[in-house]
């Protein structure tokens, strides 16, 4: 294989939340109105929570970190940050794995007419297929199909695992320790109802995650109960991918793909096995609206960029012009991703049959 990339052996931890979780949406709030929320955590929400508790278990910031003197947003958004890698985070609900749903089982390639599809986009901004929102979660057996190139039907009428309740939250004076006045606002909670969320690591060294059976999650430091077990998805297996086949890539977390300084919705795909963006009925991506991501940035203490990124369940179809392995195709595509050690731009690669 061209890149020498093994594939790893990957570890799944699953984080138990004992309380709701409030995701905010790092956009600002306005008084006295709802207070915006996120439907489920950010890769670096659930990464972040992990690094931080690693390194406090083993009392070593960098060469368990991977933090240097020369640490700027530069390294950290290529993801040469830290020692692992994080795939994920996903819904793990009685029992199963739940996975975002690959955006083409919900729209019909057939029906779409080139008329209908006209290319008036920018290169930024290439012809794509807009989703209906059917199918939000698939179960972890039928990705498994769905990745080996199998018809699925997806599961449209499922009980939702997620649900929210509204809180009204205080603003206290630093001062007299008083509430300000009108600053009286409600949030949204999010409480996984029996479910926990799960993330993949891997180590890209030796080095092995050491977090406690407890630890905090999130910007209220919610505390969640720690599990973990090996389990590495067969989609990750590193089998070979032959050439002039047609694969799609699907993403299962948001991605961040950047040219020129501005965010795009295609990466350039310059990867093993020289595959080419297939365009197939007028649509290049069957994809749906950029996701709005920020954080906090630890380092420099504030809130980090807005990036518009691509929304999980985004469907690219490439056709390989040489041999490639499955993994060394995954591992070089996940990396296009800004953040994607991070958890941002994790991905599934299934033959077209």
């Amino acid at each position: 294989m061209s890149s020498g990339v093994m594939n790893p052996e990957f570890e799944l931890i699953s984080l138990k939340p004992l309380d709701s979780l409030f995701f905010g949406d790092n956009m600002g709030l306005d008084l006295n109105s709802p207070g915006g929320g996120l439907r489920f955590p950010l890769p670096w929400t659930v990464s972040g929570a992990l690094l931080y508790a690693h390194i406090m278990s083993v009392h070593n910031l960098g060469s368990s970190y991977g933090l240097t003197s020369n640490w700027d947003e530069g390294v950290e958004e290529r993801g040469d940050l830290t020692g692992f890698m994080f795939y994920g985070p996903f819904l793990i609900w009685r029992g199963k794995k739940w996975f975002p749903c690959p955006l083409d089982l919900s729209v019909s390639v057939e029906g779409l007419q080139p008329s209908q599809n006209p290319k008036l986009y920018s290169s930024q901004l290439p012809p794509i297929m807009p989703r209906e929102d059917k199918c939000k979660w698939i179960p972890h057996d039928l990705l498994e199909r769905y990745s080996e190139g199998n018809k699925v039907e997806p599961i449209n009428e499922v009980e939702e695992p997620i649900f929210e309740e509204k809180r009204l939250g205080i603003h206290l004076d630093d001062v007299n320790r008083t509430v300000v006045e009108d600053f009286l606002y409600t949030s949204r909670h999010i409480r996984l109802k029996d479910a926990s969320i799960g993330v993949l690591v891997a180590s890209k060294g030796e080095a092995r995650i050491e977090v406690p059976p407890l630890i905090k999650l999130g910007g209220e430091g919610r505390p969640v109960r720690v599990t973990r077990e090996r389990w590495t998805p067969k989609w990750l297996s590193n089998d070979v991918l032959k050439a002039g086949s047609v694969v799609k890539v699907v993403l299962l977390s948001p991605a961040i793909y950047r040219k020129n300084g501005k965010d795009v919705r295609i990466p350039e795909l310059k990867l093993p096995g020289k595959p080419e963006l297939l365009e197939s009925r007028s649509a290049l991506v069957i994809s749906g609206p950029p996701v709005l991501v920020s954080g906090w940035d630890l380092k420099r203490a504030r809130a980090r960029k807005l990036y518009a990124a691509v929304p999980p369940g985004t469907v690219f179809y490439l056709k390989l012009s040489e041999d490639v392995g499955r993994w060394e195709l995954t591992y070089n595509f996940w990396r296009l991703s800004l953040f994607w050690e991070r958890g941002f731009g994790s991905l599934l690669i299934s033959p077209v049959r």
